[in-house]
């Protein structure tokens, strides 16, 4: 099982329900929404760096930020990556 490894931000994806926002703050977390059946579409060239990833920080070969970094790929090219005008809204 994999620490939860907290990302310095989260990243807020729209995941599940249509029009429903997620705030990812770990690997753990990214890794959970990226093996998801909710994944949406074809698991493509950043979907599967992502992983390679989670693995290596698993390994202690990647940082949480490399994590965040290739996760937040993954959504963008799934187009499921909040807007920076959504982020914004969040209160920390």
């Amino acid at each position: 099982m994999m620490q939860p490894h907290p990302f310095d931000r989260p990243v807020l994806i729209y995941f599940g329900k249509p029009g429903r926002t997620r705030s990812v703050n770990s690997a753990f977390e990214a890794e959970h929404c990226l093996k998801s059946e909710k994944w949406p579409g074809n698991r493509k060239h950043a979907w599967q760096q992502a992983i390679n990833v989670l693995e290596a920080l698993k390994l202690g070969q990647a940082t949480p930020a490399q994590a965040r970094q290739s996760f937040e790929r993954a959504a963008g090219e799934a187009q499921i990556l909040a807007s920076a005008t959504e982020i914004e809204k969040l209160d920390y």
